[in-house]
């Protein structure tokens, strides 16, 4: 999972393994340590089981990206790239990564 900000703006792209994970199991996670305690800050994308909107909540040292659940399941099988949403003066975009896809070996 890649995760930018620019200003305002909150990208998270997410690859064609870490789609299917989202697909399974609802949710990516990922960690970032800072040095030199190992003090952690984490990430997830998560697909609401309830009926959470497209949303970011920050708690302590977790920010968390929900997904409306209806939404995520027919973006996840669909052609579109990417889903977005403003939370107050927040844009928040999640993206499946165009980067070039591996051919099959024969």
């Amino acid at each position: 999972m890649k995760i930018r900000f620019d200003k305002n703006k909150l990208v998270v792209r997410i690859s064609d393994e870490e789609i299917q994970q989202l697909r399974d199991f609802g949710q990516l996670t990922e960690c970032f340590a800072f040095p030199p305690n190992n003090h952690q800050l984490m990430f997830q994308l998560l697909i609401a089981r309830d009926d959470t909107p497209f949303s970011v909540t920050y708690e302590g040292t977790q920010v968390k990206i929900w997904l409306e659940a209806e939404t995520a399941k027919k973006w996840l099988s669909s052609n579109e790239i990417s889903l977005q949403t403003m939370q107050q003066n927040i844009s928040i975009i999640v993206e499946k990564d165009l980067a070039p896809r591996k051919k099959a070996k024969n």
